[in-house]
């Protein structure tokens, strides 16, 4: 028994000699530094910001985004359920936003309520602009300064999956507004404009469904419009006519029996257009007789004008004469025979 006490407090000593020689390199020697790792929540979905817990609330991205943005194939027609008729029916803008929005937002698939059939509507353009992806976005009133609606025209480019016909006429409406309009952004518009497209439901800032018109398929300005408005009316200013130096008579035949019809031409000098002039007959004894059916006539561009005139049957034998005035300014006389 002694024995072995006598080991286990040799033992002893030696681990303490060893402790102390520990505490004496650890006060000549530098502390370690204690290292920590820091682990952060992984971001979910498309969310931007940072969150304390490991379970981010994700921002969805908008279904079918492409370069039309949001539903890309629906509103270039690219989408399987685009094979509807393209023949307008007559709407208007406040028609359009009158209809009763979707329950949620609207997906990857055409809504067969409203999305699928072409609308015809006259309403006043507000303003151009293009997207970031090139394609011509327009905004519509029902009337002017009233609240727009947009209509989208998207590029031939961005349209792979939809009909060459359909292709044609995006680039046709295009043209049309850039024609009519100028460079997107130009301001003030406001223009009676008639247009056709697809009612087609977005999604705005707030997440809420709008009404809008994707794609545009044809776009023309209203009868006597330009794109900024009503030109003034011009009131057309009238050519003057220029005055009558003579007027030359003749008549065919010279010699004609009472009943019996002749032409009476006459002729202005210098030609003018527009002078009025009117005929009257009396005969060999100066009895002005009427002539019915013969009205006073304007000479045509060559100053010229002409009446058929039936001879009264009463009228007495031997010399007449037909006057004509014009613009109650001068005339002339012409004799005839009454056989």
């Amino acid at each position: 028994m002694r024995h072995r006490s006598a080991i286990v407090v040799a033992v002893s000593g030696v681990l303490l000699m060893f402790g102390s020689l520990s505490l004496v390199l650890a006060a000549d020697s530098p502390a370690t530094p204690v290292q920590r790792r820091a682990v952060l929540p992984i971001l979910a979905g498309d969310s931007a910001s940072l969150s304390n817990s490991s379970t981010a609330t994700p921002t969805p991205t908008p279904p079918g985004f492409g370069c039309a943005g949001p539903r890309t194939a629906i509103r270039t027609l690219s989408d399987a359920g685009a094979t509807f008729a393209r023949t307008p029916s007559n709407s208007s803008v406040a028609g359009l936003t009158s209809i009763q929005k979707p329950a949620q937002a609207p997906g990857l698939e055409r809504l067969a309520a409203t999305e699928t059939g072409v609308v015809r509507l006259t309403a006043y353009i507000a303003s151009t602009a293009t997207d970031s992806g090139g394609n011509l976005v327009v905004q519509v009133a029902q009337s002017p300064n009233d609240f727009s609606i947009s209509a989208g025209i998207p590029l031939s480019s961005c349209a792979n999956g939809a009909s060459e016909a359909d292709k044609a006429a995006f680039g046709a409406a295009r043209v049309a507004v850039l024609t009519s309009c100028g460079a997107t952004g130009s301001q003030p518009l406001g223009g009676k404009i008639e247009i056709e497209g697809v009612p087609h439901w977005a999604t705005n800032g707030a997440g809420q469904p709008v009404i809008s018109l994707w794609p545009v398929l044809a776009f023309k300005l209203a009868d006597g419009w330009t794109c900024k408005g009503q030109p003034p009316t011009v009131t057309p200013t009238a050519t003057p006519v220029p005055p009558i130096d003579v007027l030359y008579l003749s008549v065919d035949p010279q010699g004609v029996d009472a009943g019996g019809t002749v032409r009476l031409t006459a002729q202005s000098e210098p030609p003018g257009p527009g002078h009025i002039c009117n005929p009257t007959f009396t005969d060999s004894e100066s009895t002005s007789w009427p002539l019915p059916g013969v009205a006073p006539k304007a000479t045509g561009a060559n100053g010229s004008v002409w009446w058929d005139i039936v001879i009264p049957l009463q009228a007495a034998v031997g010399r007449g004469s037909f006057m004509v005035n014009c613009n109650n300014s001068g005339g002339n006389a012409v004799k005839i025979f009454i056989n």
